[in-house]
């Protein structure tokens, strides 16, 4: 189920990051799309009910990474920002959730902008509302193609925390796996 469900959010996350689908179509269809494949089809109102009962046990199992608030408290003095894509209300509940609210200055939200990573713009709203430049900028992010791409594209500095070790597109691009990591490569940078 959870490789059918990642197969899905692939296909329509995208359409709705670019606004082709509102976040409440990409919902159904997502739901929607699980259930058809396996056999069984669904009304508006079930795909809702099941992504809504996903989604409370999606944000139950809300944690920060080990290490990360740790290394968030290591950078102090360190301007913080988060760049995420996604729903706004969403976004803002895991930043609190986590603990790590009161660590960053900025949030931009890919819902609240209209515009969503890779898009250069992102980056550069997030370094205006810091008002840092790009190449005093590190960016560190977990998904290379919207993460890193995005950041070189818009000309920081990018780390990619690569949890399961794949090989780097780029082997320019800094690399890390753990928090114990990057807080010793981000005050080095």
């Amino acid at each position: 189920l959870y490789a059918a469900w990642i197969q899905v959010h692939r296909a329509f996350y995208p359409r709705y990051l670019t606004g082709e689908l509102t976040h409440e179509q990409q919902r159904i269809e997502r739901v929607r799309t699980v259930w058809q494949n396996a056999g069984k089809a669904l009304t508006d109102a079930e795909a809702i009910r099941i992504s809504d009962w996903f989604l409370e046990i999606y944000e139950s199992h809300w944690k920060a990474l080990e290490g990360a608030v740790a290394g968030l408290h290591s950078l102090q003095g360190v301007q913080r920002g988060v760049i995420t894509n996604g729903w706004k209300a969403q976004q803002h509940r895991k930043i609190e959730k986590c603990g790590f609210a009161s660590f960053f200055k900025t949030i931009v939200v890919s819902t609240e902008v209209g515009f969503a990573k890779p898009d250069p713009k992102i980056f550069h709203l997030a370094m205006q509302q810091l008002a840092v430049a790009p190449h005093e900028s590190v960016f560190v992010g977990d998904n290379y193609d919207l993460d890193i791409v995005g950041a070189l594209n818009a000309g920081m500095i990018p780390i990619w925390v690569n949890h399961a070790g794949a090989a780097a597109p780029d082997p320019q691009v800094r690399q890390v796996s753990s928090w114990a990591e990057l807080t010793p490569l981000v005050r080095r940078i």
